[in-house]
């Protein structure tokens, strides 16, 4: 394995385990997916994931994805004034709503301004709403849209108009929240609870609003219901594929604490090419090559003396 690890794919399971907490605590009605909220756990998923597969903390992968987090998380921190105030209706207008549940008796009273994270307009899924509401003038011809906000981005969930022909600047009436509720679990099977921030406007040639509320329709439990049933199975599945990547990581940190300081530096230096403790170094690596055996210096030999000569025969 390569001794840097793996912080890109680490990084990518981290915020895949984040989006699947954010999705848990959304339909869980614990709280909605605001920009604070999303960016900050994925910024956070980020950086966990990545340093549960980093062993070089010092490479070019793992600095990248370290910068990355950081700007989720400075993005989530620019959404944490709007994260704690309440919701808003501008440009003159006026919108109230009651909720009743499914024996009639009444539940919840807010305007949009009433409304924040913490104290959402609450409705019954078997309910009703009887809503009212104002424009400053007589908003002819107008159109309007509704959106849930998810991260700071609106996602579109509603939108009309209408031609107002008797200028009209007061309307109202009463919504099936239990038909309408009912109409979505049947063509998708899935049953709707949750929290959510709604964000919407309504405009015309002769003004415009802009309105955001928090909205909740109560959950039995975080392990209710098909669709958190199936996130908390991938939450899991996502968890089990990091601590399976994560045992080859903790096994070259293993080594690198346990090896001398001269080996720890070749296991550190092993991802950049450079073999380290039992590996066998290659002709090509002069600074790791074994030294050539020196030869022997030749001995120095005496000099012979010479033989004594024979006495002569004759003398």
């Amino acid at each position: 394995m390569n001794t840097q690890g793996k912080p890109i794919i680490g990084a990518l399971l981290g915020a895949l385990a984040a989006l699947i907490v954010i999705l848990i605590l959304m339909f869980g009605a614990i709280v909605p997916p605001t920009q604070f909220v999303v960016w900050g756990l994925l910024g956070l998923g980020v950086i966990a994931g990545s340093l549960l597969l980093t062993t070089a903390f010092r490479s070019a992968r793992f600095v990248t994805v370290l910068v990355v987090s950081v700007a989720m998380l400075v993005w989530s921190a620019v959404g944490l004034p709007s994260h704690n105030a309440n919701g808003d209706l501008t440009g003159g207008c006026t919108l109230a709503g009651t909720s009743t549940g499914a024996d009639g008796s009444p539940l919840d009273a807010a305007t949009p301004g009433s409304t924040s994270v913490s104290d959402p307009f609450v409705i019954d899924p078997g309910g009703e709403i009887e809503w009212s509401g104002s424009t400053p003038g007589a908003f002819e011809g107008w159109k309007g849209s509704i959106a849930v906000d998810f991260g700071g981005f609106p996602i579109p969930v509603w939108s009309n108009g209408h031609e107002n022909s008797g200028l009209d600047p007061d309307e109202g009436g009463t919504i099936d929240v239990g038909g309408q509720v009912d109409d979505f679990e049947g063509s998708t099977g899935i049953a709707l609870a949750g929290v959510f921030h709604l964000v919407g406007n309504i405009h015309s040639a002769d003004g415009a609003c802009d309105m955001d509320a928090y909205l909740e329709l109560p959950s039995d439990g975080l392990f209710s219901g098909l669709v958190l049933i199936v996130l908390w199975v991938l939450l899991a599945v996502v968890l089990v594929v990091l601590v399976v990547l994560m045992l080859p990581v903790c096994r070259v940190r293993k080594a690198a604490r346990n090896a001398p300081s001269g080996a720890t530096d070749a296991v550190a230096a092993a991802g950049a090419g450079v073999p380290g403790a039992g590996e066998t170094p290659s002709a090509a690596s002069p600074s790791v090559a074994s030294p050539a055996p020196k030869k022997p210096a030749p001995k120095k030999l005496a000099p012979k003396k010479p033989a004594p000569k024979k006495p002569d025969a004759n003398g």
